[in-house]
C-alpha cells in the first residue's frame, strides 16, 4: 500500500512540473507586442514606409503613419500618400482639390493639415472677393466703364445709395460717385454745377442753356419769328406756327424758313415748289404756283405745263 501511494504522489510531481515547464517556455508570448506577437521572440517583420508595424491578438500586421495612407492598395510600397498635403489625396484617399479658375489671375491648389485650400494671384483692380476658386479673381473692382458698387476699389467696400431720386450710386474708376439718372422718366436730368451735393439740378430737356448738354445755349430766333425754346433736349426756337419754321434743324439760325414764300418749304417743311417750262415756281402765301418768264403765257391754267404759249393767249 505504501509503495502504492508514493508512485501516485511521484506521478502527481512529475506531472505538476513538466506543466511548469510548457507554461514557462510560453511566458515571454504576447498579443500585442510586435517582438514576441503571438509566442515568445516571434519578432513582427520591418514595416514598409511610412508606415510601423503591429501586433493584434497575436499576428502581426502594419498600419499608416499619421498623415500617411495607403491609397494604391499595395502593400510594397507602403502608405505611399503624405494625404496632408498631397493635392490628389487631401485628408483621404482621391479627395482632389479644386485648381482655382485662372480668370484675371493665377493660382493653383493647396493642401494644409489634410484641408484643402489654394492660392491665387490677382491681376491689378481684379479681386476674389467671395473666396470661390470656381470663379477666380471674379471682381473688377475699377472696371472699363463702371464697376460694381458691392466691391467698388477694394473688396466689401460698398458705395452708399443717392438720397435724391434724380442720381444713383456707381463706381467710378474704383471710386463711389453719383450718376444722373437717364431711366424711369429722368431722362435729361444733368449735373452741370459738377456739384453732386445738389445732385442732379439742371433738366437738359427744357432749359435754354444746357439743351440737350450742359453748356449747349439756344441762339435766340430772329426777331418776329419766334420764341426761345428747348424741347426734349433740342433748341428749337419755338417757331411762330404757319408763319415760320425750323426746317433744317439748325439751331443757330433759328426759324430760319418762312412758310408763306419758302418755295422750298411752301407752306410746311420740304414741300417744294415744282419747276415747269418757261416758268418760274412761287410759293405765294403758303401756296404753289408758277410765274411766266417774258414773251410766255398760262393760256390754259395748268401749272404742270406751264407757260404753254409763246406770246400772249388768244381772245385777250
Amino acid at each position: 500500500m505504501g509503495s502504492t501511494t508514493a508512485a501516485v504522489n511521484a506521478a502527481i510531481i512529475i506531472g505538476a512540473v513538466l506543466l511548469f515547464s510548457s507554461l514557462h517556455i510560453d511566458a515571454g508570448a504576447s498579443l500585442t507586442d510586435v517582438d514576441n506577437c503571438g509566442k515568445s521572440h516571434h519578432k513582427c517583420p520591418p514595416a514598409p514606409p511610412h508606415s510601423e508595424r503591429t501586433c493584434k491578438h497575436g499576428k502581426c500586421n502594419t498600419e499608416c503613419k499619421r498623415g500617411w495612407l495607403d491609397c494604391d492598395r499595395k502593400k510594397a510600397n507602403g502608405c505611399e500618400v503624405n494625404v496632408e498635403t498631397d493635392v490628389k489625396n487631401c485628408g483621404s484617399c482621391d479627395n482632389v482639390c479644386p485648381v482655382p479658375l485662372s480668370n484675371h489671375g493665377s493660382g493653383e491648389a493647396t493642401c494644409t493639415n489634410g484641408v484643402c485650400g489654394y492660392t491665387l494671384t490677382c491681376e491689378k483692380d481684379h479681386a476674389d472677393c467671395d473666396a470661390d476658386p470656381s470663379n477666380g479673381c471674379e471682381i473688377d473692382l475699377v472696371g472699363e466703364l463702371y464697376s460694381t458698387i458691392e466691391n467698388c476699389g477694394s473688396c466689401g467696400n460698398v458705395c452708399p445709395a443717392s438720397t435724391n431720386e434724380t442720381a444713383f450710386a456707381i463706381c467710378d474708376a474704383g471710386k463711389c460717385s453719383l450718376l444722373c439718372k437717364f431711366f424711369g422718366g429722368f431722362l435729361g436730368v444733368l449735373d452741370c454745377d459738377n456739384d453732386m451735393s445738389n445732385f442732379c439740378e439742371t433738366n437738359g430737356r427744357t432749359d435754354v442753356n444746357n439743351c440737350g448738354g450742359c453748356g449747349n445755349v439756344c441762339l435766340p430766333p430772329p426777331a418776329g419769328q419766334g420764341e426761345l425754346a428747348c424741347n426734349d433736349g433740342v433748341c428749337t426756337g419755338n417757331c411762330v406756327k404757319g408763319r415760320y419754321e425750323d426746317c433744317d434743324g439748325v439751331a443757330s439760325n433759328g426759324c430760319e424758313a418762312e412758310l408763306m414764300w419758302d418755295t422750298d418749304n411752301c407752306g410746311s417743311c420740304g414741300l417744294v415748289c415744282p419747276s415747269a417750262p418757261n416758268a418760274t415756281p412761287i410759293c405765294d402765301y403758303r401756296g404753289c404756283r408758277i410765274s411766266c418768264n417774258d414773251g410766255y403765257s398760262d393760256c390754259d391754267g395748268v401749272a404742270s405745263n406751264g407757260c404753254e404759249i409763246h406770246g400772249v393767249c388768244p381772245n385777250a
